[in-house]
């Protein structure tokens, strides 16, 4: 990613942007720094993980985590905002609501909050604008960069607070949310370049944003906008923030509040969205917002839809939401809405379908892998049946629900990540992996169910 960066000098620059690209450097050290306080956090010894297909060997959790976001150097991009966000409120802190305006002192931390009466599921877009392609700015290497020592503290201080709000659940758990966010960035690292032929590059040379240009209209610009980057990895990192390690319709009946003010649709999803949000947009994180987004409005706006879009995408199992993604994805590939419409419509997609991706990756991977997590989930929904927080035992239906949930998710999901056509070979290594890990369940799926029987039985005797 960092060499592309290079390659494509596509962005331009501001102060703000400088401080972003290095708050993402600087966000890769966090874990290493602060890995025995998460240790601590998560009250259990954390195992090797297992790097994604391919990539042999194993490389530790701690090593992993390192890659919870890249050093993305680019820009904030002003500007293409969607209409839908423009009567949003923007806050300077200790100035009414509804207005905006920058302090005397030099801090311009600005906050949002949803309007009045709003929850995140509103906020939901079809469309995310991303910026046009612009080829005048100078790349800046966002190593040589220093961030204040505040930021750097505060941003540590975030990660803590996030990992720290998540439950100790055997899936939904710190170590998922780890295991999705670096899964979130091997996909954006294998966003691969078009084959230029000698006539694409024949106007290149007189041209040196030409190739630029091209890998901003193959990745449909997500690649070109390091904000748009940023957003997914930061979605990745809170999207199961105090997930209660049950079901929507459950935790709505143990939370009916709850339930009520996020209207019984996607209610864990916006919990965690609303509590990391709240988080971010705190007083002892303004020198932290102030270096993403230098009060600039546009920043914040375009960073908030993004976050919004990326994080619901995770609830897959309501069936009007799927039905309507299902609609603009035949839209944006049918090629029905207008160019610009239509390349930031399959941006849209490509981001949702990245971390809905991400988020079931382990069905896509090694074997061993796929049986890690899949044991964590058991063991996370057999507990919630002995507790009386479950109706059935997952026992009577996993074997059965595995193979449907690839059938009916993992597999056609694959083929979409494919039809992106913007991943290259790594959407045949993720659909490779989820047939091969589909029919190894078929064959020995019944006898993995009695030994993870068995290890659920002494853990709930031994909690």
């Amino acid at each position: 990613m960092h060499s592309l960066f290079v390659e494509v000098k596509n962005a331009s620059f501001c102060t703000a942007s400088y401080n972003l690209a290095t708050v993402a450097l600087q966000f890769l050290c966090i874990s290493n720094l602060d890995f025995e306080v998460y240790k601590e956090m998560l009250g259990a010894s954390l195992e090797n993980e297992e790097p994604m297909a391919l990539r042999g060997g194993k490389r530790t959790w701690e090593d992993g985590i390192k890659t919870l976001l890249n050093a993305y150097p680019a820009a904030l991009h002003g500007g293409n905002i969607p209409p839908s966000l423009y009567p949003r409120k923007i806050v300077a802190k200790r100035i009414p609501r509804g207005q905006f305006s920058k302090r005397s002192k030099p801090t311009t931390a600005i906050t949002y909050s949803s309007p009045e009466g709003k929850i995140c599921l509103d906020e939901v877009v079809e469309v995310i604008h991303l910026p046009q392609f612009d080829g005048k700015g100078v790349y800046e290497d966002a190593e040589a960069i220093e961030l204040d020592s505040d930021v750097v503290s505060q941003l540590r201080n975030y990660v803590n607070a996030i990992a720290s709000r998540y439950q100790n659940n055997p899936f939904h758990s710190f170590d998922h949310a780890c295991h999705v966010t670096m899964s979130v960035h091997k996909l954006l690292k294998r966003v691969v370049t078009p084959d230029l032929s000698q006539q694409d590059l024949a106007p290149a040379a007189r041209d040196s944003n030409h190739p630029a240009s091209c890998l901003h209209d193959f990745t449909h610009g997500i690649n070109s906008d390091p904000l748009t980057l940023l957003a997914i990895i930061f979605s990745a990192l809170i999207h199961d923030v105090d997930h209660r390690g049950v079901s929507n319709t459950q935790l709505g009946k143990e939370e009916p509040e709850m339930g009520r003010y996020y209207k019984h649709k996607s209610i864990a999803e916006q919990n965690s969205l609303d509590l990391a949000w709240d988080l971010l947009m705190s007083t002892k994180f303004d020198a932290l917002r102030d270096c993403l987004f230098g009060g600039i409005p546009a920043g914040l706006l375009r960073f908030r839809q993004m976050v919004v879009n990326i994080v619901l995408a995770t609830d897959i199992f309501d069936k009007e939401l799927n039905d309507l993604r299902k609609a603009r994805w035949n839209k944006a590939f049918s090629g029905a809405a207008d160019e610009k419409d239509n390349d930031d419509l399959q941006a849209t997609i490509v981001l949702e379908h990245i971390i809905q991706a991400s988020d079931v990756s382990h069905t896509m991977q090694h074997w061993h892998v796929y049986l890690k997590w899949n044991r964590r989930l058991f063991q996370e929904m057999s507990l919630a049946y002995r507790a009386g927080r479950m109706a059935i035992d997952p026992a009577d239906f996993w074997y059965e629900g595995e193979l449907q949930f690839f059938d009916n998710y993992v597999l056609p999901l694959g083929k979409k990540l494919q039809e992106c056509q913007v991943f290259g070979v790594s959407s045949d290594e993720y659909l490779n992996y989820a047939v091969s890990n589909r029919n190894e369940w078929e064959e020995k799926g019944r006898g993995v169910i009695k030994e993870m029987l068995g290890t659920v039985h002494l853990e709930v005797k031994n909690p």
